[in-house]
Parts: C-alpha cells; sequence; structure tokens
C-alpha cells in the first residue's frame, strides 16, 4: 500500500516536473517513509527541490530535507544515496552548501 503510493507520488511528479500544491505535507510524510523505501523517498524529495523555484520553500523544511537525506544516506542503499549525493550538490548550487554540505 504504502509503496505504491510512493510510486504513484513519483509518477504525478514526473508528469507535474515536480510541482504540487503542499510539498511541505509530501516532505513531512516522507520522514516516516525514507528507511523503509529510501529510492522512493529521496526521489520525491529530489523532484520537489529541484522544481521549488523559491528557497524560502526549502528553508521552511530544512530540517526535514536533513532528516530524510540523512536517513537515505544510512541506509547503505547504492541508487538512493546516488540521488541523496545528487541533491545536496543541487541544495548547495542553489545556496544552500553550508546547510547540507556536512550529509555528503
Amino acid at each position: 500500500q504504502r509503496k505504491d503510493t510512493l510510486d504513484q507520488m513519483v509518477k504525478t511528479l514526473e508528469v507535474t516536473k515536480g510541482k504540487i500544491d503542499v510539498p511541505y505535507e509530501i516532505i513531512e510524510e516522507l520522514v516516516g517513509c525514507v528507511t523503509e523505501y529510501p529510492v522512493e523517498s529521496i526521489t520525491i524529495l529530489d523532484k520537489i527541490a529541484r522544481s521549488e523555484g523559491e528557497s524560502h520553500e526549502i528553508s521552511y523544511k530544512k530540517e526535514e530535507y536533513r532528516q530524510i537525506i540523512r536517513l537515505t544516506k544510512e541506509t547503505k542503499n547504492t541508487e538512493a544515496t546516488k540521488i541523496a549525493d545528487d541533491l545536496i550538490n543541487h541544495l548547495g548550487s542553489r545556496g544552500f552548501i553550508d546547510d547540507f554540505r556536512d550529509l555528503l
């Protein structure tokens, strides 16, 4: 059930190019999913982060971003870790390097 929901969210974000109405609610939900579904969870976070034009939207949920990235990397899943590292680099390029560098 949960995996199906995450898979559907990935597909939706692909169609909408990462744009959704209330990304902060999704981000909060990912914290509880990431350990069991690291690839899907970090993929969703990555798509949301790359779509958010305003930096304040990332700043607003920075601690959740950090937690999801950290938990993803703790799973030692190779695919998920690569997505997480790419996301950290993307966030760094958007001016958040000091907030995420320690997670690389």
